[in-house]
């Protein structure tokens, strides 16, 4: 174990024994000596870093520091403070405490900080003014000279009063009297402004002008005739005085044009004469010729023909409506498409042949039709009458996928090969399915079988399980699905082989 002397932490020398415990006997003493710290490695700082001027000697708080150690003013050292009234440089001087361990002397110098005083200033209507307040270096705002109360640079300012208006109405002016425009006077400033805003100062009103009479268009009273006099007046739009004057009497303007005043009938005469603009009177009357009937460039249908009686129509006078002619419409006879009920796809639709009981065709205005198609398959068309005929009829007609032809023939044991041309045309919107192959040990293809092959880009098919050393006869055709029904094209030509 080891002990100190009581005082071992007071500067002097000082002994150390050092006693042996469990396995080890007797002491040791060791003599050391404890020395005095010079000041002069002591850190100094202002424990508030702003130090004001105040007119009194200011004495700001010190910390010190050796290392972690801080040491106590009175106890540790005394300072003693210079220069410390006015604002500038001050010095403070720490000398070491007698017995405190410490020895020697430190300085630290510190800014003493003028305080800048800002008289109030009253706010204007536009300007805004401030409360006193003093300012110290560093920039900040005091409400006092001592720097006691703090305050922010918003609080000492002071917002413009703005102005107190008070307004006048402006006097209009008359059509002989001038007015005078509006204006404002702030109740706080006294100054006059044409603008509530105070942005435009006046030292007096503006006049406005008399604005004289403003009179509007004459207006007739009473209208003047071609021999009657009239009159007409005229108002002022601002104070409604009125002016009245005679207007003479106008004569006569006849129309150099004519007018007609009886409209000519197709067998009946009618007239015209000169109008005066001005009134009823007219000159110079003259007779105009009958004008004779004018046909419609169309005949008027009062019964429209069928396909079991005829119809019939007029011809009338478009001024009139006379009837000039009537006319018979032929009954239909016959309704036929172009094409026959069956036929290749050729990219063609078929077209309508109708012809009546006169053997005339008639225009395909004279109906309207529908289920007419360029496509594969079978169609129902639906055929309307118009115009002068009336009735329906309806049809059907099928249009078959193109064809393609055996192209060769190849012989093996009991069996053959069969190449063809593939058909890729494009019919319409498709393209064929595929293809069917039939053969037959007779010419006229009795009893023949049959195979199908699906896919258009296809060209071939071997047909095993035949008889040996026979001669077979073979045809192709295309195929087409549209809505689940096989549409097939005409068989092509018949060729032969001789299995082996």
């Amino acid at each position: 174990t080891v002990s100190y002397s009581e005082d071992a932490a007071s500067i002097g020398q000082k002994t150390a024994v050092i006693r042996g415990t469990g396995n080890y006997t007797g002491q040791l003493e060791a003599v050391y000596e404890v020395v005095e710290t010079d000041l002069t490695d002591c850190t100094i700082e202002l424990v508030d870093p702003v130090v004001l001027y105040t007119g009194e000697p200011v004495t700001p708080a010190l910390k010190v520091s050796i290392g972690e150690a801080v040491l106590k003013a009175g106890q540790d050292y005394t300072v003693e403070y210079t220069d410390n009234v006015n604002a500038g440089t001050a010095t403070a001087t720490l000398t070491a405490a007698a017995g405190s361990g410490y020895t020697g002397t430190a300085t630290f110098q510190f800014r003493i900080q003028s305080m800048t005083e800002v008289p109030a200033v009253a706010p204007t209507c536009t300007e805004p003014g401030n409360i006193a307040y003093w300012i110290s270096e560093d920039g900040r705002f005091f409400r006092d000279a001592e720097g006691t109360t703090l305050v922010k640079e918003e609080d000492v300012i002071l917002a413009a009063l703005g102005h107190n208006m008070t307004q006048y109405a402006e006097i209009p002016a008359s059509c002989t009297e001038e007015g005078m425009e509006g204006y404002f006077i702030c109740e706080t400033c006294g100054k006059m402004f044409r603008d509530r805003d105070g942005q435009e100062e006046i030292s007096k009103p503006a006049a406005i002008p008399a604005a004289g009479h403003q009179f509007g268009e004459w207006q007739t009273l009473e209208p003047a005739g071609c021999e009657t006099a009239g009159s007409e007046q005229r108002i002022c739009s601002i104070c409604g005085l009125t002016e009245t004057r005679g207007v003479d009497a106008a004569g006569h303007k006849f129309q150099s044009g004519y007018t007609v005043d009886v409209e000519p009938g197709c067998v009946t005469e009618g007239s015209e004469s000169r109008h005066c603009s001005n009134c009823d009177a007219t000159e110079d009357s003259r007779v105009i010729p009958a004008l004779g009937h004018e046909p419609a460039s169309e005949w008027t249908v009062l019964k429209k023909a069928t396909t079991s009686a005829d119809g019939t129509m007029n011809l009338n006078c478009t001024r009139c409506d006379e009837v000039l002619g009537t006319a018979v419409i032929p009954a239909i006879e016959s309704i036929q498409i172009d094409k026959p009920e069956s036929y290749t796809y050729n990219g063609e639709a078929p077209a309508f042949i109708v012809t009546d009981t006169a053997g005339a065709t008639l225009d395909d205005n004279c109906y309207r039709w529908t289920g007419i198609s360029e496509d594969v398959g079978k169609h129902t068309w639906e055929l309307t009458f118009t115009g002068g005929y009336e009735g329906s009829a309806s049809g059907t007609y099928t249009i078959l996928p193109k064809g393609t032809a055996v192209k060769s023939l190849t012989k093996a044991a009991k069996a053959f090969s069969v190449k063809w041309n593939a058909q890729t045309a494009m019919m319409s919107t498709s393209r064929v399915t595929g293809y069917q192959i039939r053969y037959s040990l007779k010419s006229n293809m009795s009893g023949a079988k049959t195979k199908t092959v699906k896919g258009y880009s296809k060209k071939s098919l071997t047909v095993k399980n035949l008889k040996a050393k026979k001669k077979y006869y073979v045809q192709i055709r295309t195929y087409m699905t549209v809505g689940g029904t096989k549409y097939y094209s005409s068989w092509s030509a018949k060729k032969s082989v001789k299995t082996k």
